[in-house]
């Protein structure tokens, strides 16, 4: 099944993790500032840090542009742009929260960064090449230790608030049982993927292959077990005894408008998105899977409740230009980063 927005959950952490760049950058020298997040300002070097990120994620995979622009409607530019105020937001949002529930790194957490710094520090043979090492990737040694302690912190303000039962966003014991009663559904899945069918032969063929096995289950001769067991390419699938066990907020939401609509014992029609084609079929949940299950159960609550709450705090966000910025281009951002650097 399509795990959006799991996926886009996960590269969520990958953004906070380079989000801790907020107010380290070494523009704060130069003092140029480009817009207030919160109140708090932004300086330029930390825009173009999160520019040229996205536009070089871009760059190197095509693919993903042409997706994001398809189903956006966004120019290359707008985009960028797109990504890297995101990602501001976001890394402004979670050091604002952690500091709100008290989320703070301890004298263990901060000697273990260090001991972490000083061991790579051996490893390249000296400090000198280090720092080179970093000055290659865009960043400095602060940057580089900042990103470890943003790292730590979001991950116990996971832990301690959303996951803990006694934490301040969590769930206690009963409030997870009831919330597993009341959202949790059972989902079978019989997928044919279009990554094994290369050629337009090959895919219509599988395209016919599903439509075929779809209108057997449908008219009753034949079981939908059987034809998972005999066609079905989810990998997940073949490696449980049960399938997927949900929310809502776990999956794309296409796909879960689908699933969650469907009654006990009924089937889906024919899916066909970017991965395949899908044919769902609801179940009851078993009767001992909450037992069974309880810590992967928290786990899923609480970081969707995590990632709900961190795009609500990023859409919070208050933004405030400064001068031209918000108009300029990717290229003309690059050329003013340039004839700023020129004039030292």
């Amino acid at each position: 099944m399509k795990k959006l927005r799991a996926i886009a959950a996960l590269a969520l952490i990958f953004v906070m993790m380079a989000g801790i760049f907020a107010g380290c950058s070494s523009s704060k020298k130069e003092n140029i500032i480009v817009m207030t997040i919160n109140g708090q300002s932004v300086y330029f070097d930390e825009y173009l840090y999160y520019i040229k990120s996205a536009s070089d994620t871009y760059n190197d995979d095509r693919t993903a542009l042409e997706s994001a622009m398809l189903e956006t409607g966004l120019t290359f530019e707008e985009l960028v742009k797109r990504d890297a105020l995101q990602s501001l937001r976001v890394s402004y949002a979670t050091f604002a929260k952690a500091k709100e529930y008290g989320v703070v790194l301890s004298d263990a957490e901060k000697k273990s960064i260090e001991n972490d710094r000083a061991e790579m520090i051996k490893q390249m043979g000296s400090e000198k090449a280090y720092e080179d090492t970093l000055l290659e990737m865009g960043l400095t040694d602060a940057l580089a230790t900042k990103s470890s302690e943003l790292t730590i912190l979001t991950q116990k303000m996971l832990n301690e608030v959303f996951y803990a039962p006694n934490g301040k966003e969590g769930y206690s014991e009963k409030e997870l049982k009831q919330y597993f009663d009341d959202n949790f559904i059972h989902i079978r899945q019989l997928f044919f993927s279009s990554a094994t069918a290369i050629s337009d032969t090959q895919k219509a063929d599988k395209e016919a292959l599903a439509n075929d096995v779809f209108s057997q289950i449908k008219d009753g001769s034949a079981d939908f077990e059987a034809m998972l067991d005999k066609y079905g390419e989810d990998e997940n699938m073949a490696s449980s005894d049960v399938g997927y066990v949900f929310p809502p907020g776990l999956f794309d939401e296409s796909i879960e408008d689908v699933c969650f609509a469907l009654d006990i014992d009924e089937m889906s029609d024919i899916i066909k998105d970017d991965t395949g084609w899908h044919i769902f079929k609801r179940l009851e949940i078993p009767a001992d899977f909450y037992d069974n299950n309880k810590d992967n159960i928290r786990s899923t609550v609480s970081t969707i409740a995590f990632y709900n709450a961190l795009e609500k705090w990023e859409n919070e966000a208050v933004i405030e230009w400064r001068d031209n910025f918000e108009k300029m281009s990717v290229g003309e951002i690059t050329a003013y980063h340039d004839a700023e650097k020129s004039k030292k």
